[in-house]
């Protein structure tokens, strides 16, 4: 049986990564992340819509937290 994502967890290992590779010094540059990841927060940004002074401008359609996403054969999203 498929296990579901959710796409605030997928968003919180994104932002955890981020924050790790900023503790220990690294500036990292793009995310990759498999297609199916890519659609959910594609289909979650959708959901949550355009607004003004929006609360979600981390989330991009090519971008999050202001890093590229890059689609890769990967099992989780990786940020490097």
């Amino acid at each position: 049986m498929e296990q579901s994502v959710r796409p605030e967890a997928i968003i919180a290992d994104i932002y955890s990564q981020i924050n790790e590779q900023r503790s220990i010094g690294q500036a990292p540059k793009e995310v990759l992340m498999n297609l199916k990841d890519y659609r959910l927060l594609d289909w979650y940004r959708n959901f949550l819509g355009d607004a003004e002074n929006s609360a979600h401008e981390y989330l991009g359609q090519y971008e999050i937290f202001g890093l590229e996403i890059l689609i890769e054969a990967v099992e989780r999203p990786v940020v490097r």
